[in-house]
């Protein structure tokens, strides 16, 4: 069935008539802003009922769980004098649209938003979270993974994920590279040699006598065979990026404003890049490395500005398993580059 009310509402038709009377303007208004923001994270719902179906689980799953019932009865309001109006149709809709229109004025009726203390308890414990993130978890990288819809999406989370198994700057990826290096056991490890950032004069002075310095070493044997082979990857996916693009800073901007479009509508608050580096630090400590070594990984001359700065050991989990772990034999296989 053609769906002449969302044909009004896409076509910004204030006077939409539902049913037999004017939708009132405060209706009128929620059902704008709420198709808007469908439509900037899923696009066109589509031109049939089923489309307003689409909506009425959006609307509950991310207006209600973020609005107190004050704001979403509006919305609620609004969808049901929508979908009482499909069931004075004549001719009367299909059967099973019928019962979809049921089911979802169901779900409509059950739905009844956030309670004033749930908001204030969510305030209290995630103010700061919301606004200024201090750590990532699994459970939040594998929501951005499911909610992609373009390539520039899918690398600037993989640029995060990157982030946190390396823990460069986005000024360093750009002059990194990875070698295998001999171990004090006789085999190899792979070690990626990141360029450090030199913020202080002190720092410029010490890489101008030393090539060392110019230089950390970031060892990835911790890491498993398919995380090495995502850092390995997105590597050379970045460098291809910038070729293709020719402008390095471009590429972090792109990645950057997807980032925090993509956090802030399926997280509900705001993730960098940089946070990548703070959760790869509480990784760390919750493995208890010590506090020397956690700042010679991260590139810090102030040794105890990583253990002060960067990352909780009660924030800390282990590394992001992206595919299955190769097998021992894989794994072996690979490390002796045969």
């Amino acid at each position: 069935m053609h769906c002449s009310h969302l044909e009004a509402l896409i076509a910004g038709n204030s006077q939409m008539i539902v049913g037999d009377k004017q939708l009132s303007k405060s209706y009128y208004d929620k059902l704008r802003s709420l198709l808007s923001r469908y439509q900037q994270e899923h696009g066109s719902p589509g031109e049939d009922i089923s489309a307003w179906f689409q909506l009425v689980n959006f609307a509950i799953e991310r207006i209600a769980t973020t609005n107190q019932h004050s704001g979403w009865r509006i919305y609620r309001g609004a969808l049901n004098q929508v979908l009482n109006a499909y069931l004075q149709v004549d001719p009367p809709l299909p059967e099973s649209s019928l019962t979809s229109l049921r089911h979802a004025l169901a779900n409509l009726a059950n739905t009844r938003g956030l309670k004033k203390t749930d908001v204030k308890v969510k305030s209290a414990d995630d103010t700061q979270r919301r606004t200024k993130a201090k750590r990532i978890s699994v459970e939040d990288l594998y929501t951005l993974r499911r909610v992609v819809k373009s390539d520039d999406d899918q690398f600037a989370i993989d640029w995060l994920e990157f982030t946190v198994l390396c823990n460069l700057r986005p000024n360093e990826l750009r002059g990194a590279f990875m070698l295998r290096v001999p171990a004090s056991d006789g085999g190899y490890i792979p070690v990626l040699y990141a360029p450090n950032t030199a913020k202080s004069s002190a720092t410029q002075v010490r890489q101008a006598l030393n090539d060392d310095e110019r230089y950390r070493q970031i060892p990835l044997d911790a890491l498993s065979f398919a995380e090495r082979r995502f850092v390995s990857d997105f590597m050379v996916r970045y460098h291809a990026k910038c070729r293709a693009v020719g402008d390095p800073h471009a590429v972090f901007e792109t990645s950057r404003k997807r980032l925090y479009t993509l956090t802030n509508n399926h997280l509900g608050f705001s993730i960098s890049l940089s946070v990548g580096r703070t959760q790869f630090a509480a990784n760390l400590k919750r493995a208890e490395i010590d506090e020397e070594t956690l700042a010679n990984l991260m590139g810090h001359t102030d040794v105890s500005r990583a253990k002060r700065s960067y990352g909780r050991k009660s924030f800390g989990w282990g590394g992001v398993a992206r595919q299955q772990v190769a097998s021992a034999e894989e794994e072996e296989v690979s490390d002796s580059g045969e």
